[in-house]
């Protein structure tokens, strides 16, 4: 069984290289599963959503992830635009200022402060590594944005965005690819 698991891997590591190489920075999810995340429903509509985990105070990930996240959200029409979402990765922050941070990117930028099963859930469930820093000064966790997509049965996991060398352009890109 290790071996075929090997040979799996070892095959799919050549197509992940293409992908990237022609321009396929973001890796569709193969196995698209549906995130139950009610505080979703009950924000404006909108078909997909770009969910990143961070937190105010982050030195380098959050405010580089979320600037990106501005230029791509500015190059999209406004009909065409998803909505942008900052969760809390350390559940611990004043809602009131992790929007104010959220929104000095974007004004329509929005953040969730989950609780902290809530926050274990979705990380969890979306596949976020979140892991608190030895120091007690925030959290390590990575750069990824995942894009949800509304559908009848909920919110698709429709692909998820890892690699911090992409640019606005990537994330305006895999919008338009359905």
């Amino acid at each position: 069984m290790m071996i075929h698991s090997r040979r799996l891997l070892l095959g799919l590591l050549p197509l992940a290289s293409l992908a990237l190489m022609i321009g396929l920075p973001w890796l569709p999810q193969n196995e698209q599963r549906l995130i139950d995340f009610p505080w979703l429903d009950q924000q404006p509509y909108h078909e997909d959503w770009w969910v990143f985990f961070g937190y105010v105070g982050c030195p380098d990930i959050c405010p580089d992830t979320l600037a990106k996240l501005h230029n791509a959200y500015r190059r999209l029409a406004v009909d065409r635009r998803p909505g942008v979402l900052l969760i809390d990765a350390t559940a611990a922050a004043d809602p009131a200022i992790l929007r104010q941070y959220a929104q000095a990117f974007h004004p329509d930028f929005q953040a969730y402060a989950p609780s902290p099963a809530e926050l274990q859930r979705l990380s969890q469930r979306l596949g976020a590594k979140i892991t608190p820093r030895a120091d007690g000064r925030g959290v390590d966790h990575s750069s990824a944005v995942y894009q949800l997509r509304h559908t009848e049965s909920g919110w698709l996991l429709v692909r998820t965005f890892q690699d911090r060398r992409l640019g606005p352009d990537d994330f305006a890109k895999a919008l338009s690819v359905r």
